[in-house]
């Protein structure tokens, strides 16, 4: 029998969103254009397939993935104890990208939210097996 789902892409006036269908809350933006809708349909669809215990004992994705500008990212990399270095090299670009992000120079692409919530995935996992031994 197939649940129903409890995530769903969203068109928004800003571009594409994830939303929680139960609360209603936006869980992740995005972006705009075909990129923002393929990251949104892609997110959504992996949050649908993970059991309903990890999603319930993670924090919002908003707060988690979410890096509208360089303080919420900062804040997202020291939360996850990163480096500018440590987090350059799980997202496979340089360092100083991060600190450009960081320091508002440079725009943060449209995937950042997408990999920010694919890492918080990864670093949660990591952490839980840590505790486990």
């Amino acid at each position: 029998m197939l649940s129903t789902p409890r995530y769903a892409a969203r068109r928004r006036e800003t571009g594409w969103c994830v939303v929680d269908l139960v609360t209603g809350r936006t869980v992740a933006e995005c972006g705009p254009g075909s990129d923002g809708a393929t990251a949104a349909e892609a997110l959504a669809a992996a949050r649908n397939l993970e059991p309903a215990a990890a999603v319930e004992e993670r924090p919002p994705v908003a707060e988690a993935g979410a890096a509208a500008d360089g303080r919420q990212l900062r804040g997202w990399r020291k939360r996850h104890e990163l480096t500018q270095q440590g987090l350059a090299d799980r997202l496979g670009v340089r360092v100083l990208t991060v600190i450009r992000w960081e320091a508002g120079l440079h725009p943060q692409p449209g995937y950042l939210g997408l990999a920010l919530e694919r890492l918080d995935q990864v670093l949660w996992r990591e952490r839980a097996a840590l505790k486990k031994s």
